[in-house]
């Protein structure tokens, strides 16, 4: 039953991606979403891109009242869209700074950003990056004494720079343990 789920949510991400570059052009800036069906076509890659990263729980990604403004927000930041400013009036937010997403532990802010890491990458967003836990990000400095492999992308088997910072997410920053 989980395996047939799995195909099928695998079928959907293929047609709704087909169904996206039928409409619309990638952009450096990332896709215009002014245009509420193309917006639709997009949060439908979101919940089937979650739908399979949550498949091994045997869960699905649900939207529901509590996240559907963050959703909206975020697919909006992500693809340069003024409206995203206007979700959240009375937060004052603007798509040209970064984002801080603060929650109790089990509230899904690393699944939402490992759910918005793969849609920019299917989407080849310009504004795509990479999720790194802080632990691993010290770890590596531990034993390197340097961050290049997150600041200047360094490619770790033979020790060259590309001169390529990465867009990161930096994971558990604060998380006391």
């Amino acid at each position: 039953m989980e395996l047939k789920r799995l195909l099928n949510d695998k079928k959907k991400l293929e047609q709704v991606f087909q169904k996206l570059e039928n409409l619309s052009e990638t952009t450096k800036n990332g896709f215009d979403l002014s245009d509420e069906s193309e917006y639709i076509l997009h949060a439908k890659l979101v919940q089937t891109i979650g739908n399979t990263l949550l498949a091994k729980e045997f869960r699905e990604f649900e939207i529901d009242q509590h996240n559907q403004k963050i959703l909206r927000f975020l697919l909006l930041y992500f693809n340069n869209c003024k409206e995203a400013e206007t979700i959240f009036p009375n937060e004052n937010y603007k798509i040209q700074k970064q984002i801080m997403l603060l929650g109790n532990v089990g509230v899904g802010k690393t699944m939402l950003m490992h759910i918005f890491s793969q849609y920019l990458k299917v989407t080849n967003n310009a504004n795509m990056f990479f999720n790194v836990s802080v632990t691993e990000m010290i770890n590596y400095y531990k034993v390197n004494s340097h961050l290049d492999k997150y600041t200047f992308n360094e490619l770790s088997d033979d020790r060259k720079f590309t001169g390529n910072p990465v867009n990161l997410c930096l994971n558990d920053l604060g998380l006391n343990t």
